[in-house]
């Protein structure tokens, strides 16, 4: 870090007014002031005309100094030269040195905005994982310590271009980006139930592709080559329109496989009380549950017969409270492919119980009827 003594001997130190910029210790308000500057860049956080934050964002990111101009030039050809992962730290010793002299406010937002520019043409990691956006926090976490933050460029030839073109119709984005795409993927896994999350009860395709993009390491070599390589291809070079279709099954299996999950609940349930998966079952079982009320003695039983009984939800959600109450503690969107085959080993005995309190019932009827006749 360059001494306030030696600052003469860096020829490329920007002619600035911000002292928030040129402080060489950062100090709560120094942070707090780089921190509303940030939200104005990155959030369209409101500014004080003529505050020092304003300040800040005319010396910085409007500024036509010939100096500034030549800190992004150094910064681009940082990034520029960045085709294997390189850590900024390189990048803030350099220009912290002689004959820049930075300070770390001037390097961080000058690289922000940079990143800005360059967009998904860089990719961003801290310590190893990947981010597809940048965020204040994340700036926060950047600018206090850069060593954890490696950055890499994203090359695009045509054939790339076209696939990433392509990759957006089946995502249904108005967007060749990168980063978008990537986004929309892991949103779309990530926003996924816990069950659909964890079964291993998926086509082979369908269960390579969720596992692909929640151990994604990067957005390049996810969208690229792993995406791909889940659903049956070399790479991307390899890509046709069975590849895309195969994709889009996939992602709707993904997407609907809570809602099979309850098929599969409601249908096992039904048959095993010999009734038909279909909601008018419900007031079947329901009639079923009042006649043998009386012989029901087994806190369990009871436990469920109650819910059984719960009227007043909708059917859906009827399903989902009866299945959890058979679980015993999680909601099937928690569940694991343990707690389906347990749920079936449950509700397989409570059917031979009501079946058997059933013919209890039917036999007290019939001696009753023939000792009245």
């Amino acid at each position: 870090m360059v001494e306030m003594e030696a600052l003469g001997e860096c020829k490329y130190f920007p002619g600035l007014t911000s002292e928030i910029l040129k402080a060489r210790k950062r100090s709560g308000a120094i942070t707090k002031a780089v921190r509303k500057v940030v939200r104005h860049v990155l959030e369209a956080e409101e500014l004080k005309e003529k505050s020092k934050e304003a300040l800040i964002v005319e010396e910085i990111f409007r500024s036509k100094d010939i100096k500034i101009q030549n800190i992004r030039d150094e910064v681009e050809k940082f990034i520029h030269l960045a085709e294997q992962r390189v850590t900024l730290s390189e990048l803030y010793e350099k220009l912290s040195e002689v004959p820049f002299g930075l300070t770390a406010q001037i390097i961080s937002l000058v690289l922000l905005d940079i990143l800005l520019k360059y967009g998904d043409k860089v990719s961003i990691f801290e310590k190893g994982q990947f981010h597809l956006e940048i965020n204040p926090l994340l700036f926060d976490r950047l600018m206090a310590n850069p060593q954890k933050f490696e950055v890499q460029k994203n090359i695009f030839s045509d054939e790339r271009k076209n696939y990433l073109k392509a990759l957006s119709g089946v995502l249904k984005k108005r967007t060749n980006n990168l980063l978008e795409i990537t986004k929309t993927l892991v949103s779309q896994i990530k926003q996924l139930d816990k069950y659909t999350k964890s079964t291993e009860r998926l086509s082979k395709p369908a269960l390579k592709l969720r596992n692909a993009v929640m151990n994604a390491r990067e957005p390049y070599r996810l969208v690229f080559n792993d995406i791909p390589v889940a659903l049956g291809f070399k790479s991307f070079e390899n890509c046709n329109n069975e590849f895309f279709n195969q994709l889009k099954e996939s992602l709707n299996e993904l997407e609907s496989r809570y809602s099979d999950l309850l098929a599969e609940i409601e249908d096992f349930f039904f048959s095993s009380f010999e009734l038909k998966s279909e909601e008018k079952s419900r007031k079947i079982l329901l009639n079923k549950i009042i006649e043998i009320e009386e012989f029901i003695s087994a806190d369990e039983i009871k436990i469920i017969t109650n819910s059984i009984k719960t009227e007043n939800l909708p059917y859906e959600r009827w399903l989902e409270k009866l299945a959890t109450v058979v679980n015993g503690k999680n909601i099937p969107k928690n569940w694991s492919d343990y707690d389906l085959a347990e749920f079936k080993q449950k509700i397989i005995l409570i059917g031979y119980e009501i079946k058997r309190l059933q013919i209890i019932f039917y036999m007290k009827t019939y001696t009753k009827g023939k000792m009245i006749a």
